[in-house]
């Protein structure tokens, strides 16, 4: 609980140290890119539905809370709602309150994003990806003891007031996928 609340103090403590820091025409936050997931900005309810082990799906419910923060630089997520992940040994829904951070990198012209949870309290290494045509794809790649892992974020159909969001993995290096999380948004 205490490696929790660090976590959570330290985000806040550089998130006001960088907000006064960054100034408000500062090119970084201006590019076009650096303002693609503005769309996000606001509260969801979301429909989702998760891969259980013998392949059908469990379906749950769920809220999002987005921001922009430090003048326009980053994106702030606050996600909150019942999962039942396999992979992670649950056997019925449990909640899970998750936080993320994103932001666009000029110099590496990449989106990096950074997830934390009540279940892995750590920004780990996170996913990096770009926009392109409406769609936004983003990746991370991992060694485990089947092999190399990649995951892929997708968000897509992108309107006002929706969109759709998808987890998938491939362990062929991106030849195949298969989706393991997928969530419908709705704007509240």
């Amino acid at each position: 609980m205490k490696k929790i609340h660090f976590c959570l103090l330290l985000v806040f403590f550089v998130e006001s140290i960088s907000a006064a820091t960054i100034p408000a025409d500062s090119a970084y936050c201006n590019s076009p890119e650096a303002h693609q997931f503005d769309f996000w900005v606001g509260n969801w309810n979301i429909n989702q539905k998760i891969i259980q082990k013998d392949g059908t799906w469990i379906k749950t419910k769920a809220q999002d809370s987005v921001s922009s923060i430090l003048k326009g630089c980053a994106i702030e997520e606050h996600w909150k709602g019942d999962v039942q992940f396999f992979w992670k040994g649950m056997k019925q829904p449990e909640p899970l309150d998750g936080f993320s951070i994103r932001y666009y990198d000029t110099n590496e012209k990449k989106w990096h994003i950074n997830w934390m949870d009540n279940f892995d309290p750590t920004l780990g290494d996170g996913f990096t990806g770009n926009f392109n045509n409406g769609r936004g794809e983003f990746f991370h790649e991992r060694t485990t003891e089947k092999g190399t892992q990649i995951s892929r974020i997708i968000f897509s159909d992108i309107t006002k007031d929706s969109f759709h969001w998808d987890l998938s993995i491939s362990r062929d290096n991106g030849k195949t996928w298969t989706n393991i999380w997928i969530m419908e948004m709705k704007r509240i």
